[in-house]
């Protein structure tokens, strides 16, 4: 994650993020530990 200047777009990242990490879990997936 990059450019967090703002409250907004440190929510936006959160939430791109963790719809990123359900989709694969629930697709079976396993998520590792990353820098992103």
């Amino acid at each position: 994650m990059k450019n967090l200047n703002s409250f907004a777009s440190i929510s936006r990242a959160i939430d791109t993020e963790y719809k990123r990490q359900a989709k694969i879990y629930d697709a079976g997936g396993k998520i590792d530990q990353e820098t992103r």
